[in-house]
């Protein structure tokens, strides 16, 4: 998995935090780090992009996304956008399927 660093920049900014804070809430000691993964010089972990998305209340998938403002998500009928926000984060709003029973959710 590869963090998209204009992903990144483009939801924390829309977040209101800045790179200080947001790096102090995901646990590094201080904004160096997160600025050179925003700027493409440095790769960030698995466990940092799930603590970013955490941080951020986005799907990891945001992070990872071409696609700061949605998750481009192929169905049967195509690609569609899903809104990063809200309720459609939720497994229904994406069409997961159950685990338990196999079927879509949709």
């Amino acid at each position: 998995m590869r963090l998209n660093p204009h992903s990144l920049r483009a939801i924390r900014q829309r977040s209101g935090l800045s790179q200080a804070e947001l790096a102090r809430r995901v646990g590094l000691r201080g904004r160096a780090h997160l600025n050179n993964v925003e700027l493409g010089r440095r790769t960030a972990s698995e466990r940092l992009i799930v603590g970013l998305a955490a941080t951020l209340k986005v799907p990891v998938l945001a992070l990872v996304s071409d696609d700061p403002t949605g998750i481009e998500t192929a169905t049967a009928n195509g690609k569609h956008r899903v809104p990063v926000s809200g309720a459609a984060r939720t497994s229904k709003s994406v069409g997961v399927a159950s685990e338990k029973s196999g079927n879509s959710t949709e």
